[in-house]
């Protein structure tokens, strides 16, 4: 076999482990990369929500999705193309309900328990969701892959 195609049948192995590894969650525990970016798009349309309150109504008292979940997560056996449709149809509105936002709108108040924080505060919960969940989504895929390399 020619070291080209070589490349191309071990590359498409890869591929293959690495399309399977996202439904499978790592040996020691946790979330699968599926239901890390399901977590995702079920909190940051959570997030919007309350963004939303939080911009139109007097100093609600809101709730935000917490960082950490255990497993299962719902539609963390969803295919990786449906997650990702609900990713972005979660994100879209929260990017633009942002983007509709000026001046002192950003330090309109919301109570979250008897804690109080700001607009801005809200947005910065959402992107830690994003920028956590989605980080930890590709590296469980490649903890997954390894696992199954070396037999874990």
């Amino acid at each position: 076999m020619s070291q080209a195609n070589q490349r191309v049948r071990f590359g498409s192995v890869d591929l293959a482990r690495r399309k399977e590894a996202g439904h499978r969650r790592p040996a020691d525990g946790g979330l699968s990369a599926i239901e890390h970016a399901a977590w995702t798009a079920t909190a940051i349309a959570q997030v919007n929500e309350a963004f939303r309150q939080v911009i139109i109504e007097d100093n609600p008292l809101i709730d935000l999705p917490p960082i950490d979940v255990p497993a299962p997560v719902e539609g963390g056996s969803d295919s990786v193309d449906a997650v990702d449709a609900r990713v972005e149809a979660a994100g879209e509105p929260l990017a633009n309900a942002i983007a509709n936002v000026h001046g002192t709108e950003w330090t309109r108040t919301a109570r979250v328990g008897d804690q109080q924080i700001t607009a801005l505060d809200v947005v910065r919960h959402a992107v830690r969701l994003g920028v956590e969940h989605l980080r930890a989504a590709e590296l469980t895929v490649a903890q997954v892959v390894r696992e199954g390399i070396h037999g874990g």
